[in-house]
Order: C-alpha cells, then sequence, then structure tokens
C-alpha cells in the first residue's frame, strides 16, 4: 500500500491549496482551479468552523468509521453543491472529485487527533470507494450520468492507463499504475 495516499496537503508555502502537479494531472487549470480552491475552502469552514465542526464530526461512527466518513463527505459536499446551485453554479466532476478526496483526508485527520476514529491507508481508500459510489449513484438516480457512459468511460481510463480490469483496483491502490502510462513493472 502506498503510504499518504489520500493525504492531499491543504496549503504549500507558496499559498496553493494543491500541489500544482497533482492539479496538472488532472486537468484542473484556470477557471475550475479557482472553483476548487474556493470549494475546498467552503469546505473547510464547514470542517474547522465553530457553528458546523461538531455535527461533522459527530457523523462519525467507531462501529463502522469507512462508512461514516464516507456519508459525512457526501453530506458535506451535498451541502457545497447546493449552495453552489443556489448561486447559479455548476461544479465539474473532477473539481468535486480532488476536493471529495481532500476533505475526506481532511475530516480522517480531525477525527483521529479528536480520538474519534483512526484511519490508516487501506480505510481512507475504502471510505474513498464508498463515497464515489454513494456520488456515482446520485449523479445516476438525478439524471447527471448516463450509466452506459459511465461504463465506456471506466473502460477507455482503464485502457488509458493500461490497468487490467481483474486486479485493476489492486494496481491503482498499490501504486502500480503510472496515470497515463504502464503499470509499474511492465
Amino acid at each position: 500500500m502506498q503510504k499518504g495516499l489520500l493525504k492531499i496537503p491543504e496549503k504549500k508555502e507558496s499559498g496553493e491549496v494543491l500541489p500544482d502537479d497533482l492539479l496538472e494531472q488532472f486537468g484542473i487549470e484556470g477557471e475550475e482551479q479557482a472553483i476548487l480552491e474556493q470549494y475546498l475552502g467552503n469546505g473547510m469552514q464547514m470542517i474547522h468552523g465553530r457553528e458546523t465542526r461538531d455535527e461533522v464530526l459527530g457523523r462519525l461512527r467507531q462501529e463502522d468509521p469507512e462508512k461514516s466518513l464516507a456519508d459525512t463527505i457526501s453530506v458535506v459536499m451535498d451541502t457545497l453543491d447546493a449552495s453552489a446551485a443556489g448561486a447559479g453554479h455548476d461544479i465539474p466532476d473532477m473539481v468535486r472529485f480532488i476536493a471529495g478526496m481532500s476533505l475526506l483526508g481532511q475530516v480522517a485527520d480531525v477525527a483521529e487527533a479528536a480520538g474519534i476514529a483512526t484511519f490508516d491507508d487501506d480505510a481512507r481508500v475504502l471510505a474513498l470507494s464508498e463515497l464515489l459510489a454513494s456520488q456515482i449513484s446520485k449523479g445516476i438516480r438525478s439524471g447527471k450520468y448516463n450509466p452506459e457512459e459511465l461504463k465506456q468511460a471506466a473502460q477507455q481510463a482503464a485502457e488509458k492507463m493500461k490497468i487490467d480490469p481483474a486486479s485493476g483496483v489492486e494496481q491503482i491502490v498499490g501504486g502500480g499504475v503510472n496515470p497515463g502510462g504502464a503499470a509499474n513493472g511492465s
């Protein structure tokens, strides 16, 4: 397991919210970068804000920490999305994906510091998979995503990254895939 997975730094010395190389890797630039920074800033305010942090942390349960972490981030993202929609903005999916990973890591770190739960890399990956599944399900139910298009996109991504469908998840979380390239050791 790759150490540090899903622990995206909140800030670099230069004041950037996320490292430039991560933003480049996911094609986030210009207006999308500004949207991401605002989305993350609002999410961090929910996580750390005096009025909301107890409610956010109160959603975490020790009996199922990964699912409750995913559910907590889903509620945070739903709140942020509703706020953006109310202001007439649509948040790009890649922005939501990057922000979701970062917010998940942030809440996991806060929960650990508060003694609520411990989230090693495996637990973070499980929580992220729960979060992605719930967000995709919501998108399908709302009509935002077409299931057939999602299937085709997943196949194209697997081909581009040269991932074996039978062991793809293990390759990705194990650090065995270079984005845009072949699996390590190939």
